[in-house]
């Protein structure tokens, strides 16, 4: 990493003295079965771009309508909505982007729209009752599934769940 590296807080990652180079030691990667080492370059987002590969990690859920996820009981179990943010990063690596999901069982669907209305699936997750767990379980099994060589890759895979912050910026 050269002359003025330091070790990241975990004590094993190396950054480059600019800031714009890291180096993950040799670790065990369970979903490939083999051991890989990672230098990743530079940063577009807060996300480090990597040379080899990346899968992304929930790391948790918030939500501006519900006060507390893991306790909320809503006053109708099949009839309600709220916006969910799933703050998504890299697996083992410390950042987060918010990915927004309008969570809604099919009866608030139609309470919300008209049955003429033509609606688009794209960043609703519909589910029947309200269940923390299953909730958690599902966004991230969906999160083990996307992987690629850049944060910018696996953000578009999870953008067909929720909608990406930085889905329509343009630098």
């Amino acid at each position: 990493m050269g002359e003025g590296a330091t070790v990241a807080s975990d004590g094993k990652t190396l950054i480059s003295a600019d800031g714009l180079r890291q180096y993950r030691p040799p670790s065990f990667k369970p979903n490939l079965g083999k051991v890989q080492a990672n230098f990743e370059n530079g940063r577009q987002t807060a996300i480090w771009t990597s040379s080899e590969h990346m899968q992304a990690e929930l790391k948790r859920l918030h939500s501006p309508d519900v006060l507390d996820l893991p306790s909320f009981m809503p006053q109708s179990r099949d009839n309600f909505g709220f916006l969910l943010q799933a703050m998504i990063g890299p697996k083992g690596l410390d950042g987060e982007e918010s990915f927004g999901i309008q969570v809604c069982t099919p009866k608030w669907l139609l309470e919300q729209h008209d049955r003429a209305d033509v609606v688009s699936g794209r960043h609703f997750l519909i589910i029947f009752e309200y269940n923390y767990e299953r909730l958690v379980r599902f966004i991230s099994d969906f999160c083990d599934e996307c992987i690629g060589k850049t944060w910018q890759e696996i953000a578009g895979q999870l953008s067909r769940l929720g909608q990406w912050e930085f889905e329509d910026y343009q630098a």
